[in-house]
């Protein structure tokens, strides 16, 4: 019986709300995929995926957006009207970004710490990679080192003083989970999520020393040192602010409750922009840090998990419903509103092939659809979305696509011309329509199964076993959105 494996993985192209321009999406992320008896192997991919993360080189006006499994260059010279420059894959997920001088560090996931020389922001080349033990999550970096978050493993120091030859130096093991890290003053604050933040000398890259700690009450996830103080994002606590006069005894000064659950912080001594996952961006004005209090804030349709600040904007990396870049104005931040973007992809939950195209269920955007003639070369052709639509399953009937649409019930869309689907009609249902397959909800926690990828073509070694699945389905998703794992085979 012919068996070929293939790994979805989620990704919508939904417009951004407001302005938004050039509706773009970067790649996604592999995971590894044990073969079977049949011994397949991948020979292309559609690399499109959720937004996780941004940088911004405010010197050259230049913005970062991860997008699954790769970076689209953006120019935010005019931040109302971005324009993409360039794109360029890696070979994990990336979940972080720094930028030091012409190059752009990367924590991308399982693959761990990849460089990528953006000298030429129009044509960026990834020139080293470091294959980190555990899974990447955060990156901060300098010239002469790059300081890994990577999960189970800690805390990584690697030098970059040789971009194309990255080597580990140093490390520390730290008690729970690292997820980011910032460096200041020859120590290493690391968000360690269950233990807190963990303080480390750094001084001898080579010799990391653990000097002191802090608990936080909740699950710290991101991290940012600026005059003094550690500002760090705790999960379901909100904004947490500690002393660092002293390294080896931060102190606990001030705090915020935030709506949502605190995933990334800035500051600059005046204010602190969070990234609050579902409660969108929170500005809180931490002029007294005992007493932060909130200003102003914006919600977002999808998650807000990561967040960068330059010339009065606010660069938001949001995934689901709404997944891409904002760029949204703070010069009021009392009133912050939305002034640009770039919509990226999202989640793809079901696909089916016919005739070179394969048609995707693709969440937000509730239909795109790729060439695969070229099974090596996938190829976006089109896409289409729909107010309160959700993409959660697709099937053809001669020339029309039929859409189940979850609360919007079913879309029909003509596709005699592949590269232009019209709408044509709408059926109303009475409850969720989500196809003819049960889906993976934790609905105790309110949550979906975890699915932020794009689409993998695998391709048997043995002759005459080589075509795509007629029609893919999902089999078992992860409902664990901090490490996210998707398999299925048919």
């Amino acid at each position: 019986m012919r068996r070929i494996t293939v790994l979805i993985v989620l990704l919508s192209l939904s417009a951004l709300p407001g302005a938004v321009h050039g509706l773009h999406a970067g790649p996604i992320a592999r995971e590894t995929i044990s073969g079977d008896s049949l011994d397949v192997s991948m020979v292309g991919r559609w690399p499109y995926g959720a937004c996780f993360t941004v940088t911004v080189d405010g010197e050259r006006a230049i913005a970062y957006a991860g997008s699954g499994g790769g970076i689209i260059v953006q120019d935010v010279s005019d931040p109302t009207n971005p324009q993409e420059l360039s794109r360029i894959e890696t070979p994990g997920f990336v979940r972080a970004l720094a930028h030091a001088s012409h190059y752009l560090y990367v924590a991308d996931g399982g693959p761990g710490l990849v460089v990528i020389d953006v000298s030429d922001p129009a044509s960026p080349v990834v020139v080293g990679s470091f294959d980190t033990p555990d899974y990447a999550w955060g990156v901060m970096a300098d010239l002469d080192y790059a300081y890994v978050a990577d999960g189970d493993d800690g805390l990584r120091i690697i030098s970059v003083a040789d971009p194309a030859n990255p080597a580990e130096v140093g490390s520390l093991d730290t008690p729970y989970y690292a997820v980011d890290v910032d460096v200041d003053a020859g120590y290493a604050y690391v968000a360690d999520e269950a233990s807190g933040i963990r303080v480390v000398q750094v001084t001898d890259p080579s010799n990391p020393v653990e000097v002191g700690s802090f608990d936080t009450a909740g699950y710290a996830r991101g991290v940012d040192i600026y005059g003094g103080y550690a500002y760090v994002a705790d999960g379901s606590t909100g904004l947490l602010i500690l002393s660092i006069t002293d390294p080896a005894n931060p102190s606990e000064v001030g705090s915020l409750d935030t709506p949502g659950s605190a995933y990334r912080v800035v500051s600059n001594g005046t204010y602190a922009w969070l990234a609050d996952w579902d409660a969108g961006l929170r500005i809180i004005s931490v002029t007294d840090p005992a007493n932060p209090a909130e200003l102003g804030f914006l919600d977002t349709p999808g998650y807000a998990n990561d967040i960068d600040v330059s010339a009065g904007n606010v660069y938001l990396s949001v995934s689901a419903y709404a997944t891409g870049l904002w760029i949204i104005s703070i010069v009021d931040p009392v009133n912050p509103s939305q002034i640009g973007g770039v919509a990226m992809a999202d989640y793809a939950e079901v696909l089916t092939v016919e005739n070179g195209y394969a048609w995707v269920a693709d969440g937000a955007t509730n239909l795109a659809v790729l060439s695969v003639a070229d099974p090596t070369h996938p190829v976006e052709v089109a896409s289409r979305s729909r107010s309160l639509a959700f993409g959660w399953d697709v099937a053809l009937a001669g020339e029309y696509a039929f859409v189940a649409d979850g609360e919007a019930g079913m879309d029909v869309y003509s596709v005699s011309d592949p590269a232009n689907p019209t709408w044509t009609s709408s059926i109303d249902t009475p409850s969720e329509a989500q196809g003819d397959r049960p889906h993976r909800h934790d609905r105790a926690r309110g949550r979906r199964g975890w699915r932020p990828e794009g689409l993998v073509c695998r391709r048997s070694r043995q002759p005459g076993r080589d075509r795509l699945p007629r029609h893919a389905r999902l089999r078992d998703g992860r409902p664990d959105r901090w490490n996210p794992r998707l398999r299925g085979r048919w």
